[in-house]
Protein backbone atom coordinates (compact mmCIF):
# COMPACT_ATOMS: atom_id res chain seq x y z
CA UNK A 1 0.00 0.00 0.00
CA UNK A 2 1.45 3.31 -1.08
CA UNK A 3 0.62 6.26 1.21
CA UNK A 4 -1.05 9.22 -0.43
CA UNK A 5 0.58 12.61 -0.46
CA UNK A 6 -1.49 15.75 -0.13
CA UNK A 7 -1.29 16.27 -3.91
CA UNK A 8 -3.02 12.93 -4.52
CA UNK A 9 -6.24 13.88 -2.79
CA UNK A 10 -6.52 17.51 -3.98
CA UNK A 11 -8.31 16.61 -7.23
CA UNK A 12 -10.52 14.04 -5.50
CA UNK A 13 -11.53 16.54 -2.80
CA UNK A 14 -12.14 19.33 -5.32
CA UNK A 15 -14.41 17.08 -7.39
CA UNK A 16 -16.31 15.92 -4.32
CA UNK A 17 -16.90 19.51 -3.12
CA UNK A 18 -17.46 20.98 -6.61
CA UNK A 19 -14.78 23.65 -6.22
CA UNK A 20 -11.61 24.46 -8.13
CA UNK A 21 -8.45 22.43 -7.58
CA UNK A 22 -6.54 25.62 -6.85
CA UNK A 23 -8.78 26.48 -3.88
CA UNK A 24 -8.27 23.06 -2.30
CA UNK A 25 -4.54 23.23 -3.03
CA UNK A 26 -4.31 26.65 -1.35
CA UNK A 27 -6.12 25.33 1.75
CA UNK A 28 -3.85 22.29 1.97
CA UNK A 29 -0.70 24.39 1.48
CA UNK A 30 -1.89 26.83 4.16
CA UNK A 31 -2.52 23.97 6.58
CA UNK A 32 0.88 22.36 6.02
CA UNK A 33 2.60 25.75 6.26
CA UNK A 34 1.00 26.22 9.69
CA UNK A 35 2.17 22.76 10.78
CA UNK A 36 5.73 23.44 9.56
CA UNK A 37 5.74 26.82 11.33
CA UNK A 38 4.57 25.22 14.56
CA UNK A 39 7.34 22.63 14.33
CA UNK A 40 9.99 25.23 13.43
CA UNK A 41 9.06 27.60 16.30
CA UNK A 42 10.22 24.98 18.82
CA UNK A 43 7.81 26.14 21.51
CA UNK A 44 6.31 22.74 22.32
CA UNK A 45 7.72 19.24 22.60
CA UNK A 46 4.74 17.75 20.74
CA UNK A 47 2.69 18.97 17.80
CA UNK A 48 -0.56 17.04 17.29
CA UNK A 49 -2.22 17.06 13.88
CA UNK A 50 -5.74 15.65 13.76
CA UNK A 51 -5.99 12.42 11.72
CA UNK A 52 -2.27 12.52 10.98
CA UNK A 53 -0.57 11.93 14.31
CA UNK A 54 1.74 13.56 16.83
CA UNK A 55 5.16 14.90 15.98
CA UNK A 56 7.53 14.73 18.94
CA UNK A 57 10.88 16.42 19.44
CA UNK A 58 13.66 13.87 19.76
CA UNK A 59 16.11 14.67 22.54
CA UNK A 60 19.02 13.29 20.50
CA UNK A 61 18.22 15.65 17.62
CA UNK A 62 17.94 18.50 20.09
CA UNK A 63 21.39 17.61 21.46
CA UNK A 64 22.82 17.74 17.94
CA UNK A 65 21.27 21.18 17.34
CA UNK A 66 22.56 22.41 20.69
CA UNK A 67 26.13 21.37 19.86
CA UNK A 68 25.86 22.75 16.31
CA UNK A 69 24.69 26.19 17.44
CA UNK A 70 27.24 26.26 20.27
CA UNK A 71 30.10 25.64 17.79
CA UNK A 72 28.62 28.19 15.39
CA UNK A 73 28.46 30.81 18.14
CA UNK A 74 32.07 30.12 19.13
CA UNK A 75 33.13 30.68 15.53
CA UNK A 76 31.16 33.94 15.40
CA UNK A 77 32.41 35.10 18.80
CA UNK A 78 33.55 38.50 17.52
CA UNK A 79 31.74 39.38 14.29
CA UNK A 80 33.71 41.61 11.94
CA UNK A 81 30.96 42.66 9.52
CA UNK A 82 27.28 43.52 9.75
CA UNK A 83 26.42 40.33 7.89
CA UNK A 84 28.26 38.28 10.52
CA UNK A 85 26.47 40.22 13.26
CA UNK A 86 23.12 39.40 11.65
CA UNK A 87 24.04 35.72 11.33
CA UNK A 88 25.21 35.65 14.95
CA UNK A 89 21.95 37.19 16.14
CA UNK A 90 19.90 34.62 14.19
CA UNK A 91 21.99 31.75 15.56
CA UNK A 92 21.64 33.14 19.10
CA UNK A 93 17.84 33.23 18.71
CA UNK A 94 17.79 29.63 17.46
CA UNK A 95 20.14 28.60 20.27
CA UNK A 96 17.80 30.16 22.85
CA UNK A 97 14.83 28.28 21.37
CA UNK A 98 16.76 25.02 21.60
CA UNK A 99 17.77 25.75 25.22
CA UNK A 100 14.17 26.60 26.17
CA UNK A 101 12.85 23.44 24.53
CA UNK A 102 15.57 21.42 26.25
CA UNK A 103 14.47 22.90 29.61
CA UNK A 104 10.83 22.02 28.84
CA UNK A 105 11.81 18.43 28.04
CA UNK A 106 13.89 18.15 31.23
CA UNK A 107 11.07 19.59 33.36
CA UNK A 108 8.62 17.14 31.78
CA UNK A 109 11.01 14.24 32.46
CA UNK A 110 11.34 15.29 36.11
CA UNK A 111 7.54 15.59 36.42
CA UNK A 112 7.03 12.11 34.91
CA UNK A 113 9.61 10.62 37.27
CA UNK A 114 7.91 12.23 40.28
CA UNK A 115 4.53 10.83 39.22
CA UNK A 116 6.12 7.42 38.71
CA UNK A 117 7.76 7.56 42.15
CA UNK A 118 4.53 8.64 43.85
CA UNK A 119 2.66 5.75 42.20
CA UNK A 120 5.35 3.31 43.34
CA UNK A 121 5.22 4.70 46.88
CA UNK A 122 1.42 4.50 46.93
CA UNK A 123 1.47 0.90 45.67
CA UNK A 124 4.18 -0.04 48.19
CA UNK A 125 2.16 1.44 51.08
CA UNK A 126 -1.01 -0.26 49.89
CA UNK A 127 0.80 -3.61 49.69
CA UNK A 128 2.06 -3.20 53.27
CA UNK A 129 -1.50 -2.84 54.54
CA UNK A 130 -2.59 -6.24 53.20
CA UNK A 131 -2.12 -9.12 55.60
CA UNK A 132 0.10 -11.81 54.22
CA UNK A 133 -0.81 -15.47 54.47
CA UNK A 134 1.38 -17.76 56.50
CA UNK A 135 2.84 -20.41 54.23
CA UNK A 136 3.88 -22.53 57.21
CA UNK A 137 0.32 -23.54 58.00
CA UNK A 138 0.09 -21.65 61.33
Amino acid sequence: MKPKSHKDFIKETADKLNIKDSVVEDCVEFFYAAVRKSLANMQHTNVHVQNLGTFKVKKTELDKLYRKYKVHLNILETPETFVQMKIKKEVEEKFEKVKNLYNIINAETIRKNQVKRSKQTFNAERNLEKPETDCGGN
